[in-house]
């Protein structure tokens, strides 16, 4: 709050949830725990989380279950500056790292924008074979890969039929299998809630995703990429499992 600007008498809990909401705001990627805001606010610890309740009860905050530290809810949509990028950074990082960290295959967030989705943030994993289908900015269309898949999965099929339609002709410059396996990737992920596809675009190369939400809207996904091996199907049901768990 401006120092300049005169304190509202009365309006001192209203004071104190807008500079709670604002804080983990400005946080972002790296989140908050009730500690560092109570310090940070001068607040007392216990009124810090009495006011993180009611913000995450209004979806406003979201509690990340491994480290207990606070990011932006949802329903977060009052900052004008915070595009759907930054709120899929802000919002689904914390869960990226935690799986690329756990299984060590790279991870990657993308962002929905228009019939195409932007690569935002590629965790490289600890395996010894990485694959790297994009790096942060590159684009892809809607209906390429496994990593967007989801994305349409979650769309009205007639707007995903639009969309794939009009990205057909250059998914198929680059797509590894024939169209109807495409189409046939897409339905099951509508079934599964999840999509998978194996050699769509790089042969022996197999990945799955999950959309990503804001409220309702699918405003991207992430995606996970591995090179196919006896790991990689152990390893597949636990990811899946992860992503419904977190997104679900």
């Amino acid at each position: 709050m401006d120092s300049n600007q005169k304190t509202i008498k009365g309006a001192q809990s209203v004071y104190r949830v807008l500079n709670i909401l604002e804080e983990v705001i400005l946080c972002g990627d790296r989140m908050i725990t009730p500690k560092e805001l109570s310090a940070s606010l001068d607040i007392p610890v216990a009124t810090v989380h009495r006011l993180l309740t009611v913000l995450r009860q209004k979806n406003f905050v979201a509690c990340d279950p491994a480290t207990k530290k606070y990011h932006i809810g949802d329903s977060c949509l009052i900052s004008p500056r915070m595009d759907v990028a930054a709120f899929i950074r802000a919002r689904f990082l914390p869960l990226a790292e935690r799986i690329s960290r756990r299984f060590g295959y790279s991870t990657i967030l993308y962002a929905r924008s228009g019939y195409d989705a932007v690569c935002v943030e590629r965790l490289d994993g600890w395996h010894p074979i990485q694959v790297f289908l994009n790096k942060t900015g590159d684009r892809r269309p809607l209906g390429m890969g496994s990593a967007t898949l989801s994305i349409l999965a979650a769309m009205p099929e007639d707007e995903a039929e639009m969309i794939l339609t009009h990205n057909e002709q250059e998914i198929r410059f680059v797509l590894k299998t024939d169209f109807s396996a495409l189409r046939g990737f897409l339905a099951e992920a509508r079934r599964k809630g999840y999509a998978s596809a194996q050699g769509m675009l790089l042969e022996g190369t197999i990945g799955v995703s999950h959309v990503l939400r804001m409220g309702n809207e699918a405003v991207g996904s992430i995606a996970i990429d591995a090179v196919r091996s006896e790991q990689w199907d152990k390893d597949q049901p636990k990811i899946i499992q992860e992503l419904q768990s977190a997104l679900s």
